[in-house]
């Protein structure tokens, strides 16, 4: 967006804006909760940064967001207009996908390519929505908004930005569509899953935008399914359970801060694997075991 736009906005600024700013949307929660629509939450921060496992579990309205994450400060007020119309736009349109998929396996039925490209389209959306990205947002906006001094201009135009960058990383991938891209759903009988607030778990850190659309990378869509996804003229990835299980610690390895769970023993067990694997200097090993299937 311009600095003219973001000028012009703030005339109309709100007062009254929106707070609770989810980075990963409550639909995709809601995937991983129990029977009473709640997870539990491990928070790496807690017990003096050694990590500990909170003791009630919390609706999704209560994990993964920030206050004010995405709220615009000007002279005449906030605006949460990121918030309130794109991203809650964005979040409308893609939970359609993730209902398509779990309607598909639930039925046995083969999946096409439509949900499971909006799947795709979605985890490149979200890869500049998390905490996680921040830093690299920032380094983006820094070069692009060079010679502003008003810090406040700058922090909303560095908010407006991290969509900007998504729609960038969207037009990339546009321009694949000739090709074919490889991908498919892993499912288990029994939810294993976790659900961390940097959940997209990549073979390699990605150095461009069209990256983005290239790399492999697994993600979490359910606590009974991941999103498998192999790039462009590749052949699919194929998994065991024993392997699959792998993403869950290294999921929580990328991890800012929380990764949540329908069940605490399962939570327990995960955050014990990655702090084993973790003291053995493992983790690095088994994902490159993860991705050279």
């Amino acid at each position: 967006m311009s600095l003219g736009k973001v000028n012009k906005r703030s005339k109309n600024a709100q007062t009254d804006a929106s707070w609770r700013h989810h980075y990963i949307p409550k639909f995709l929660i809601e995937g991983f909760t129990n029977a009473d629509n709640k997870v539990f939450v491990y928070d790496k921060l807690e017990d003096g940064g050694q990590g500990k496992i909170r003791n009630k579990p919390v609706p999704p309205k209560s994990i993964f967001f920030e206050k004010h994450r995405n709220t615009m400060v000007f002279d005449t007020g906030t605006s949460s207009v990121i918030e309130d119309y794109t991203y809650n736009k964005l979040d409308t349109y893609y939970s359609k996908f993730f209902r398509e998929l779990k309607s598909y396996t639930e039925g046995n039925e083969e999946i096409p390519n439509g949900p499971l490209y909006g799947l795709h389209l979605f985890v490149m959306n979200l890869f500049w929505r998390i905490p996680a990205q921040d830093p690299a947002a920032k380094r983006l906006s820094d070069v692009i908004n060079e010679g502003i001094e008003d810090s406040g201009l700058l922090k909303a135009l560095g908010k407006h930005q991290k969509t900007a960058f998504s729609k960038l990383t969207l037009s990339q991938a546009s321009k694949n569509l000739e090709k074919e891209p490889h991908y498919k759903v892993f499912t288990c009988d029994d939810p294993i899953f976790i659900l961390t607030d940097n959940p997209t778990v990549y073979e390699r850190r990605a150095e461009q935008f069209k990256e983005l659309d290239e790399l492999k990378y697994i993600f979490p869509v359910s606590s009974q399914m991941v999103f498998v996804y192999s790039g462009y003229n590749r052949s699919y990835l194929k998994l065991s359970p024993k392997i699959v299980r792998l993403y869950n610690a290294l999921a929580i390895d990328q991890s800012v801060r929380y990764t949540v769970s329908f069940d605490r023993e399962n939570l327990e067990s995960n955050v014990k694997t990655w702090k084993d694997l973790k003291e053995r200097n493992l983790l690095e090993k088994y994902k490159q075991t993860l991705f050279s299937i």
